[in-house]
């Protein structure tokens, strides 16, 4: 807004001030708003979303299924290229549903007295009565069984995990708290984007 004096008369009984409004700044203002900075505002929220439904869903599924967080952690996340940008406001949280050798699910399997292995077994699984301990090719301990009446050949025992997977990122994704969180970083980023834009146009923010 532009200000300037006139005299409305030569006896100086009385003086105008003519105001005049000087909206470009603000126009162009609220235009790199709309194209820039609100896109990008919402791509930093989808990322960090995605990034917090990852970290639930990790301890979701190692909590029911006993798969070590390191290895659940390479299961479950956000893939490289799929990441949210201001031009592609979407984002992927990927889940690896293969399944997992049960000699790296907590706690890990042993032997017993009589000869049989102890593991832990997914919901819905039966403990296989024949499964053995052995080195495997790498030199490391694994469970493994014979996969007819012969001694050969033989497979890792493996534990399908993916239901649970599916679960915890459908669960975790979709649920009242990763909807809160999300509208909260949005908030966040968009009052952070605007202050900054609105000083690089020199308007003062407090």
């Amino acid at each position: 807004i532009r200000g300037a004096w006139h005299d409305a008369d030569c006896a100086g009984a009385r003086v105008n001030i003519e105001f005049k409004s000087d909206n470009k700044k603000l126009l162009a203002h609220l235009k790199e708003l709309k194209e820039k900075v609100a896109p990008a505002a919402e791509a930093k929220a989808l990322n960090s979303t995605a990034n917090y439904i990852v970290r639930g869903a990790v301890k979701i599924a190692a909590t029911k299924t006993g798969v070590q967080a390191a290895i659940l952690r390479k299961r479950i996340a956000v893939p490289r290229g799929k990441k949210a940008s201001a031009r592609t406001l979407k984002t992927v949280v990927f889940g690896g549903l293969w399944e997992v050798k049960v000699m790296k699910i907590n706690p890990t399997p042993r032997k017993l007295a009589s000869g049989r292995v102890k593991y832990r077994v997914i919901p819905g699984e039966a403990l296989d009565p024949n499964a053995f301990m052995g080195n495997n090719k790498a030199g490391a301990m694994s469970v493994f069984r014979r996969k007819g009446t012969g001694r050969l050949p033989i497979e890792n025992v493996r534990a399908d995990i993916g239901p649970h997977v599916r679960r915890a990122i459908e669960g975790y994704g979709g649920g009242q708290e990763s909807q809160s969180y999300y509208k909260q970083r949005l908030f966040k980023e968009m009052d952070r984007a605007i202050s900054g834009n609105l000083r690089r146009y020199g308007i003062r923010v407090r």
